[in-house]
């Protein structure tokens, strides 16, 4: 057997075979069939046209599939892919789905019914019903970013998804994104690096995370807070302060790490005596630091040590003629050599002075002062002392007292009786007196006066008596004395016969005050008469 179409025999070599007509045969509605016998080297053959008519539908049989959307957020599906294995008494012409493009997307999601339509040659048609259900099995892609987080001033951060989220998207819808909620609020303990899960779920509740390293950091300064200070010296002139004895509560947003001096080792000695200004660096966990000031005054209460040599006496003569010309000229340390130096010393540095004086009365005796002021080197403490060197009077003294002289009582000049002459190589007080006492003299002199000289020296007296000397002038009288006497006239009253003679006084220029004056005269004691008379 043979065809002039596209269908088959069963057999093609028996003489009732079955034949299967195509598609092409169903189609046009005929198809011729050939028989060919050989028999006996005798060849026939004979052809039919047989006419072809399907009258019955074909079996259509579906299937529910799940189909999953693809990265796009789509699928699509052919009749074949719900076709359960339909089938047809010949040939099946089409099978085909409606809606025919069945392409799905994110609104699909779930059972859609599609209607699988399957057509044979004959035209006929059966429609059976598929349940497609679509799946989205894609999770998102999560896309995180690494992240700086700073503390604020309390000391605490906080980080949202969306802050990690760098753009994570779903073939559909994303229906959340978040952070375990242990993962969103930081604080100091967490300074440094950390590692967070954003977790991502689509509208299909897919689940996919990624991670996130988040770097918590603080920027933030503390806030420095310094006290004042005073400390005091000790007896090597050293202090040493730490830092901790400024510092007055200064506070961080997380931890203060450390505290330290600006510049400075902690170490005071005699020349910061004063207010000195220190810094304070306040340094946190982070290497933040914070800054302020103190006002850090050293007092030095150590008073310096002052030791004086003893004190001591002099003479009036030594004094005089030793010590006084060097203090006219020199300062009062030259006493060190004569009198000993003081010995001073101080935790610190310490300035000597010296001052000196002295007070002395008329006979030299008094006495001599030394006075030290040993001063720190901050001007505000020191110590005075003073040494006192007695002054006694040491007599040393000559007296060479003027010579006896002749002198003329005719002489207009007068008397120069000279001074005694004091040598003294001190201090004396000698009080100098004399009286004169006029007396008879030699034969050779007039008269003679003598001048008693009394010295006392007030300096010894009365250990030592005064001291007396007789200074005697020879007065020389070699003229006779210049008498003069004025006449006079006596007249009797009237009614009276006597009268008492006064005799005239007579003017005597001499040079003597010791006179031997005669009187004569020849008038009579009682009966003169009126007349001249003489006196001599």
């Amino acid at each position: 057997w043979s065809t002039s179409g596209d269908g088959y025999f069963d057999d093609e070599q028996i003489l009732g075979p079955k034949y299967f007509p195509g598609e092409e045969d169903i189609s046009s509605g005929s198809v011729l069939l050939t028989v060919s016998g050989n028999k006996n080297g005798c060849l026939d053959e004979e052809t039919v046209l047989v006419s072809l008519e399907d009258v019955m539908a074909p079996d259509a049989l579906c299937q529910s599939i799940v189909v999953a959307l693809d990265f796009y957020g789509m699928a699509s599906i052919v009749a074949q892919d719900i076709d359960a294995g339909s089938s047809d008494n010949c040939l099946l012409e089409s099978i085909w789905a409606n809606p025919q493009d069945c392409i799905f997307n994110c609104d699909d999601v779930g059972d859609n019914l599609v209607e699988l339509v399957v057509s044979d040659f004959g035209g006929n048609q059966s429609v059976c019903l598929a349940v497609v259900s679509v799946v989205d099995l894609l999770p998102s892609v999560a896309i995180c970013k690494d992240l700086v987080l700073e503390l604020d001033d309390f000391g605490f951060a906080q980080v949202t998804a969306e802050d990690i989220d760098y753009g994570s998207f779903d073939n559909c819808a994303i229906y959340s994104i978040t952070i375990d909620e242990g993962q969103t609020t930081f604080d100091c303990d967490d300074l440094g690096m950390n590692f967070v899960d954003l977790d991502i779920t689509d509208s299909s509740f897919n689940l996919t995370s990624c991670e996130s390293e988040i770097e918590v950091v603080d920027f933030i300064s503390p806030e420095a807070y310094c006290i004042d200070l005073t400390i005091y010296l000790d007896e090597n002139g050293e202090a040493a302060i730490e830092p901790e004895m400024i510092d007055d509560n200064s506070i961080d947003n997380c931890t203060i790490d450390s505290l330290s001096f600006d510049g400075f080792d902690g170490q005071f000695n005699c020349v910061d005596t004063g207010v000195q200004f220190v810094g304070l660096v306040v340094t946190d966990q982070s290497g933040n630091i914070g800054f302020c000031i103190s006002n850090v005054e050293i007092i030095d209460t150590i008073v310096p040590m002052l030791e004086i040599p003893n004190g001591s006496e002099i003479s009036s003569n030594y004094f005089i003629n030793e010590i006084e010309p060097l203090l006219l000229n020199d300062s009062c340390f030259v006493l060190d050599d004569y009198f000993g130096a003081a010995i001073y010393e101080d935790n610190c540095t310490v300035t000597l002075d010296q001052a000196c004086s002295f007070v002395i009365d008329e006979c030299g005796q008094g006495f001599l002062t030394r006075y030290w002021v040993a001063e720190s080197n901050n001007g505000e403490i020191f110590t005075i002392d003073s040494q006192l060197i007695s002054i006694y009077h040491l007599s040393d003294w000559e007296v060479v007292f003027p010579l006896d002289f002749e002198y003329d009582c005719q002489s207009s000049e007068p008397i120069e009786w000279g001074f005694p002459v004091i040598e003294t190589s001190g201090y004396e007080l000698i009080d100098i007196s004399f009286i004169d006492v006029v007396g008879n003299s030699s034969a050779d002199a007039c008269y003679s006066i003598t001048r008693e000289w009394t010295l006392i020296n007030w300096c010894t007296y009365p250990d030592e008596a005064a001291i007396t000397y007789n200074q005697t002038v020879h007065v020389i009288d070699d003229q006779a004395p210049d008498v003069y006497v004025e006449g006079q006239i006596l007249e009797l009253a009237d009614d009276a016969c006597t009268i008492d003679v006064q005799l005239p006084i007579a003017i005597i220029d001499d040079c003597s005050d010791s006179l031997e004056i005669i009187i004569s005269h020849e008038i009579p004691q009682t009966g003169a008469g009126p007349g001249l008379y003489t006196v001599n």
